[in-house]
């Protein structure tokens, strides 16, 4: 029996996402946060909102994220797969969670509008804000309205950040 040309070619474009996210710094971004696809990892961008992986298993709600289901499964971050954000907010910043979104240094994240519930109609309690302190940050997306970011974790340490990628191949 032939194992089918897809299936093959499926399991080799997985092996190759395995094996080079340990040698080449890919990532396969596989949730909504961003577009889905291959990310690379990258170092000391430019970029004044720059993309990073981090791991969400320090935020004080991370078990109920977890049994909810809005964190993939992955080996990283205590069997879920990091979090592709951006950094919006660091050390001396301010934030706050509004109707309206999440607003940085006075100005609104696009897409960051606290949903009161979960698509299972569970309920989600957004964070409060405050200064961002020392040695965290505040990451978002702008990208995605069901986002799970800061918006309901608030912030998080920067020794979370695992790296810093930006889009190789995506949707």
């Amino acid at each position: 029996m032939s194992i089918p040309r897809p299936i093959v070619a499926a399991v080799g474009m997985l092996a190759i996402v395995v094996v080079g996210s340990e040698v080449a710094g890919l990532h396969l971004n596989h949730t909504a946060s961003y577009p889905r696809g291959l990310w690379i990892e990258t170092s000391g961008s430019d970029d004044r909102l720059p993309y990073v992986l981090a791991c969400a298993d320090h935020v004080a709600d991370f078990e109920t994220y977890k049994e909810r289901g809005y964190l993939p499964w992955g080996m990283a971050c205590s069997g879920t797969a990091p979090l592709l954000k951006r950094i919006w907010a660091r050390p001396g910043d301010s934030w706050s969670v509004t109707p309206e979104g999440v607003v940085v240094n006075g100005e609104l994240v696009s897409n960051t509008r606290p949903l009161e519930y979960d698509s299972a109609g569970r309920q989600l309690i957004p964070a409060t804000g405050g200064t961002v302190p020392p040695g965290h940050v505040l990451l978002l997306s702008d990208y995605s309205p069901r986002s799970l970011d800061g918006r309901y974790f608030g912030t998080m340490p920067i020794t979370q950040v695992l790296k810093e990628v930006k889009p190789l191949w995506t949707e």
